[in-house]
């Protein structure tokens, strides 16, 4: 979030680097990134130097990855209470406003920088990557994209940085998704999994074939479509059978601004 904002240099250059790292040097890299880190918000975020000062943390009890049960937990409660005691930017340098959905409490704030925003993009560019989605396909995004929701908005920038085309058809009924998806050749489809399920079972009624269809593949969000086994669950098989799509499920968290996407395996979601 823009706590961490206002370092694009360093953004862009770790971006440029491979993922494939051996554990040897994701181990450097984060022990670096965490130094940098602490000094960073220590130094900028009224809230986080107050926290550290408080329990008695300095900046050079910091120095390896085994050093972090040092530091203080944030609570959801923190978030709510300090608000912009977070921020490690001016205000002139908060370019959008998020908001969590509010299911169990009032939302919180989360404003971003335009370097939050890149890599929130670039995050997503890679989710889509490993599900296998290019630059050909046209992917139709049947979530909002409004209502200070991030999810919808990372999904769209990250597919524009892949270059796929986007259909922001946003959070219509099963018959016009339909049309749309019939008219555009839409190969793949973003939504949540008790809608999808509901396009599918209208398309049965309707004696559309879904299978015979453009979309191979199907972007899951919000709802679980696997068991802990990581098999489908009951709401994947319709899924399953009645799209006759590949199924990706996804975890994403407006906190860290970070989505845990499926790779063609389907075996757990994967953090970039």
């Amino acid at each position: 979030m823009a706590a961490f904002g206002g370092r694009r240099a360093g953004l862009f250059a770790v971006m440029a680097i491979s993922e494939m790292f051996s554990p040897e040097e994701s181990a450097i890299l984060q022990t670096r990134q965490l130094r940098k880190t602490i000094h960073y918000i220590y130094n900028r975020s009224p809230f986080y130097r107050d926290l550290m000062d408080r329990e008695g943390v300095s900046l050079t009890d910091i120095k390896t990855l085994e050093d972090l049960r040092h530091l203080p937990t944030t609570a959801k409660e923190d978030l709510s209470r300090e608000g912009d005691r977070f921020l490690c930017v001016r205000p002139e340098e908060v370019a959008d406003i998020t908001t969590t959905s509010g299911t169990d409490g009032a939302p919180i704030f989360f404003k971003l920088t335009e370097d939050d925003l890149a890599r929130l993009a670039y995050n997503e560019q890679l989710s889509f990557r490993l599900a296998g989605i290019t630059e050909k396909d046209v992917v139709a995004l049947a979530v909002t994209l409004d209502r200070c929701f991030m999810a919808g908005m990372a999904y769209y920038m990250g597919l524009r940085r892949l270059g796929a085309a986007v259909l922001r058809v946003g959070p219509i009924s099963p018959a016009f998704l339909l049309r749309f998806l019939e008219r555009t050749g839409a190969t793949a489809v973003v939504s949540v999994p008790s809608f999808l399920k509901r396009v599918g079972l209208h398309a049965e009624e309707t004696g559309v074939s879904l299978r015979r269809g453009t979309v191979r593949k199907l972007i899951c969000i919000g709802e679980p479509i696997r068991q802990a086994d990581f098999s489908l669950n009951a709401l994947g098989q319709v899924l399953s059978r009645t799209w006759g799509a590949q199924l990706f499920s996804t975890y994403a968290s407006t906190e860290m601004s970070t989505t845990f996407g499926e790779c063609e395996y389907g075996c757990g979601g994967h953090l970039h």
